[in-house]
């Protein structure tokens, strides 16, 4: 059996930790720094993938908008929207004229009739625009005929606000009650010092059931 000295096993000791030593030092450069290296290229590839797609996505939305079609009604055009449709600036012009004055277009007919455009060209265009193809005419309103009273129930100051004279219009009244009620509408030509004018417009304002 070999005996070993404690010099020696201290030497064994020593060289081993160093071989350790040696071992860890390796293992961590050969580990550590490709890692590191590795890590670095990953953020650089996940930016740059990042950008790639922010530009496609740019592209893709430019090329929607360049492709999207507006549909616009006929009477909500202005310079921009008719230029985008393809309108010449004579054709523009007219049809701004038209628009200015007040008028609207219901028809295809009328929109051809106004702007003078071409009808192949209109007809190209034509899906771009919307038509109500009902033509609204202005109402004539009658103006408002002043609503009749009974003459049996009208007062001192309906007779006053229809322009009667004080004096007549309490003689009206008061020849009422003597009546009692009026039954014939030339019952008024009792009334003292009433106007043929009066009459008139009395019988004009009035009415009896």
């Amino acid at each position: 059996m070999v005996r070993v000295s404690v010099s020696q096993k201290n030497g064994i000791i020593q060289l081993a930790i160093l071989l350790l030593l040696l071992f860890v030092f390796f293992y961590t450069r050969n580990t550590k720094a490709p890692m590191s290296s590795d890590l670095t290229l990953n953020v650089e590839a996940q930016c740059w993938l990042k950008n790639e797609k922010a530009i496609v996505l740019e592209r893709q939305l430019a090329n929607q908008q360049a492709n999207k079609t507006f549909t616009y009604h006929v009477n909500s055009l202005n310079d921009y929207r008719a230029y985008t449709i393809e309108m010449e600036i004579e054709e523009i012009d007219r049809y701004l004229s038209h628009k200015k004055s007040g008028k609207s277009i219901y028809t295809e007919k009328e929109f051809l009739s106004v702007t003078q455009i071409p009808r192949k060209r209109f007809d190209s265009i034509k899906k771009r625009l919307r038509f109500s193809e009902v033509t609204y005419k202005p109402v004539k309103r009658s103006p408002n005929k002043p609503r009749k009273i009974d003459l049996n129930k009208i007062t001192v100051n309906d007779l006053l606000r229809l322009g009667f004279r004080k004096e007549i219009a309490f003689r009206v009244i008061n020849y009422r009650k003597h009546l009692g009620a009026y039954k014939n509408i030339s019952q008024l030509n009792n009334v003292y010092e009433i106007s043929s004018k009066e009459l008139k417009k009395l019988k004009e304002s009035t009415y009896l059931k």
